[in-house]
């Protein structure tokens, strides 16, 4: 399926509460901080922000950053959490956030979509009737789910009105390539946004003194720095350049401290296709224990 979205998407966790284990992972990223990321992501070509209410101030700080820059209009994907629930009062949620959301009161947004970001909220067909009737009525333009698991994901293909799934894909994490679930997605049409790239800042463990990154984890990240250094890339470019590389993958989210984090993935995605040696790469991955690198474990 063709999409509106931008290569690179944005994500906005960072720029609303601390997050990672980067530069803000304890402290709240400031807004003019914020607001100069924001420049530099739709001065280099990035028009996506992914985003949700369970963000901290994500949101609201979006949704004044487009007040004061109405030419920047951004395309917008939210997410809403069920609460779990049997009952028709888990629907509550959409009304929830209909009624608190900011990103629907900005005017100049070039597109809004919604994602459900409870993976398990997709097999419910309450949820599913419910987020296509809210569609209907044009509070959104598309929807789609946030998926950790093969089963979700399977799900969501068989839902003709879902056109979005977010799934974990990084070099630390081929899961979805290696089970087929990446092409049964794209066989039924389905636009695939892969995020955690960088297992949440796992890959760079070594460089931020992780500890509770796994022996096999860290010799993992030393083999993948190695092949980058052969191909002239740093570690962050050699793993964007990797998820890149997959046609599958529409769209690649990410999430930077800095505007100069952000300018040197921007410069990656120029670059050439990178000669990545694809199955030694995977045989080495494989040999890491699942929970080692799946990002619901570093939430």
């Amino acid at each position: 399926m063709e999409s509106q979205f931008s290569k690179l998407i944005l994500g906005t966790v960072q720029l609303g509460m601390p997050y990672g284990v980067g530069r803000w992972a304890n402290e709240l990223m400031p807004e003019a901080t914020a607001f100069s990321i924001l420049d530099a992501a739709w001065d280099s070509g990035i028009t996506t922000l992914d985003t949700s209410s369970n963000y901290g101030v994500a949101e609201e700080r979006i949704a004044k950053f487009m007040r004061l820059n109405p030419s920047k209009n951004f395309d917008l994907i939210s997410k809403v959490k069920s609460q779990n629930t049997v009952s028709t009062h888990k629907l509550s949620c959409f009304d929830d956030w209909q009624r608190t959301s900011p990103l629907l009161k900005i005017e100049s947004k070039k597109s809004l979509s919604l994602l459900l970001h409870n993976e398990n909220d997709v097999n419910s067909e309450l949820t599913v009737e419910a987020i296509q009737q809210f569609q209907a009525r044009g509070l959104f333009s598309s929807w789609g789910v946030s998926i950790y698991s093969a089963a979700a994901a399977l799900k969501a293909a068989e839902i003709g009105s879902c056109q979005i799934v977010q799934l974990p894909f990084g070099v630390l994490n081929q899961t979805f390539r290696d089970n087929g679930v990446c092409d049964i997605l794209r066989q039924h049409n389905k636009i695939i946004h892969a995020r955690s790239i960088f297992t949440k800042g796992l890959l760079f463990a070594k460089n931020t003194g992780l500890a509770s990154a796994s022996t096999e984890v860290l010799e993992a990240i030393e083999f993948i720095e190695s092949l980058s250094k052969k191909e002239g890339l740093t570690l962050m470019q050699y793993a964007i350049n990797f998820v890149k590389s997959f046609d599958e993958i529409n769209s690649i989210l990410i999430g930077v401290d800095t505007p100069k984090q952000l300018n040197e993935i921007v410069e990656s995605m120029d670059r050439p296709n990178t000669n990545f040696e694809l199955n030694m790469l995977s045989d080495y991955i494989k040999r890491l224990a699942p929970d080692d690198v799946r990002p619901e474990k570093w939430k």
